[in-house]
């Protein structure tokens, strides 16, 4: 399994968990959807996009209650229909900035992802776990920050709405995210929930191409607060179906549980 494709399901658990917890993802995947933006009438008939994003938060459970979580648990499924590959997924994360991704794919062997907030690591089956390079670590890290999706102000540098669009028959505002540590995305937020429906990550600042799409599906409720329990990803045309079954609000983690293995 080459390390992009590791990498694209650690986006999938960082996308989750934004949309999760605000944050982090990541109709089909396809963030591209059917129908352009429509442009406003008049900018000012346009909410305020910060506005926008604290509606999603509200809409999940509130800065307040999200603030106070000490830790979250999420396990389900993943499937590539293209490859026909299938396994497990376990997302887990806690403050201020530890999240682990284990992965099981059927037939090939297990794969991790962690960032204990300082460092961050990868390993692939078969293989020893390796130090992740500086640019993708750092990525990582703030993807991991787990606080901080509760205020989106903090979050990002700006947010500004740009129109509307439907997606698969859901009518979303449409919102250019530049985030504190520079990476450029748009949402798509629910105009009757206020919720998060998808999300697409710009391959660099001012790029017109897109290296991740992510829809977020099936919100449920645990313990008060909501989260997608479907995902559908898309990266360089790879599909990918990540279903969660359930989520642990403040699990006990195991001593060690975010800290890099071996002798890393």
């Amino acid at each position: 399994m080459p390390m992009s494709t590791i990498r694209t399901t650690r986006m999938a658990a960082a996308f989750l968990l934004t949309a999760g917890l605000s944050l982090p993802a990541l109709a089909q995947a396809e963030a591209t959807a059917s129908g352009a933006a429509q442009p406003a009438e008049a900018a000012a008939d346009l909410p305020d996009g910060f506005e926008i994003l604290e509606r999603h938060v509200e809409a999940i459970g509130g800065a307040e209650a999200g603030k106070k979580l000490e830790g979250l648990r999420m396990t389900g499924t993943m499937a590539m229909p293209a490859m026909g590959m299938n396994g497990t997924i376990i997302v887990s994360g806690a403050p201020p900035a530890k999240q682990l991704l284990e992965i099981s794919i059927t037939g090939f062997g297990n794969m991790v992802q962690g960032t204990d907030g300082e460092r961050a690591w990868a390993s692939q089956p078969g293989g020893q776990p390796v130090i992740v390079p500086d640019a993708q670590a750092q990525d990582m890290i703030e993807s991991a920050d787990f606080h901080a999706r509760y205020s989106p102000r903090e979050r990002y540098e700006s947010a500004t709405t740009t129109g509307t669009e439907d997606l698969g028959g859901t009518e979303c505002y449409v919102v250019e995210l530049v985030s504190v540590g520079g990476t450029e995305s748009i949402g798509y937020y629910n105009i009757e929930t206020g919720l998060q429906h998808a999300e697409k990550t710009r391959t660099a600042p001012g790029s017109d191409t897109f290296g991740n799409e992510v829809t977020f599906l099936d919100y449920k409720e645990f313990d008060g607060m909501k989260f997608p329990t479907k995902l559908m990803l898309t990266q360089q045309g790879f599909q990918q179906e990540l279903t969660f079954e359930t989520v642990e609000l403040n699990p006990e983690f195991d001593a060690g549980t975010f800290d890099a293995p071996g002798d890393l």
